[in-house]
Formats: C-alpha cells, structure tokens, sequence
C-alpha cells in the first residue's frame, strides 16, 4: 500500500486527513520502507491568512524529496492575481495526473461537494483527451475506478 502513488485534493480544511497519510509515508521513508510518488493539491483564499499546515507540509516536502509534490490554489490572493481553484492547477498538471492514474494511483478528494464535482470532471477532461474517449466511455471509465475503490470522496455543503 505504501508504493501506491496517492493523487489527493484538499480545498481548506480538506486537508487535515492528508497530512496522516504524508506523516505516515515520511516515516515509512525513514525506516527504510520504499513509498509511492504523491501529489498533493492544496487551494484556500490566501496563503497569508488560510494556508493551514503550510511549514509542516513544506518540512514534509523537503523530507520527502521527490516523492512529495505539493501544489498549491489560491482563489483570494489580491493584488490583481486572477482565482485559481485545485481544479485549474489539475487541468495544468492534467498529464501528470492522468500518468499516476496509469500507474495505479488512488484518488483522493476531501472538500465541499462542488469542489469534488468539479475535480471528477477535469479529470475527466483530461482523460477524455488523452484518450480520445466518448463520453460513454469516460462514464465507463469513471464508474469502474469508483468500483475499485481507487476514487474516494469525502465530501461536504
């Protein structure tokens, strides 16, 4: 379990569950163990005032070298930057996502119900293209990974 590369989302306070599974990769790596690739996608208003964990997620970051990637949204950052929302920095990173998908990723997303909606479907996007699917076929696709229990939402609002 500890190899399955993890794509996790979190807006806001979606994140409290996926800094226990980080902690519990970080130990693992320093026991000796081998631990799977990991993106994390992180949004809240600002990074002044909301980003909650920020250096713990950056400790676990550098401890983790490459096997931590934590990318971050920010929908009220001011100063004339434009909102971006988790689901924009993962059509930006679509390729990447669809590649640890590929390599037997479990999806994570913890959040406001709407946030998860709009997640499923740039993933969606992503793998439509990639793949030149319908949209029975992504349907197909979208329903088995839930089946298999690599898609998990833990959702609220």
């Amino acid at each position: 379990m500890a190899k399955c590369p993890l794509v996790m989302v979190a807006a806001g306070t979606g994140l409290a569950p996926f800094r226990a599974f980080i902690a519990e990769r970080r130990q693992l790596s320093v026991i000796g163990k081998e631990i799977g690739e990991m993106v994390l996608f992180f949004g809240c208003r600002a990074p002044a005032q909301d980003f909650i964990y920020r250096e713990e997620l950056e400790d676990m970051q550098a401890a983790l070298g490459g096997k931590l990637r934590v990318i971050t949204a920010f929908s009220r950052e001011g100063g004339g930057c434009p909102r971006v929302y988790v689901q924009d920095r993962i059509a930006e990173h679509g390729s990447e996502v669809i590649r640890l998908i590929d390599e037997g990723a479990n999806v994570y997303i913890c959040g406001r119900a709407g946030m998860a909606r709009e997640v499923e479907r740039t993933v969606g996007e992503a793998m439509r293209a990639a793949r030149g699917w319908s949209e029975a076929e992504l349907n197909e696709w979208s329903k088995a990974i839930k089946r298999k229990n690599k898609w998990q939402e833990d959702v609220w609002g």
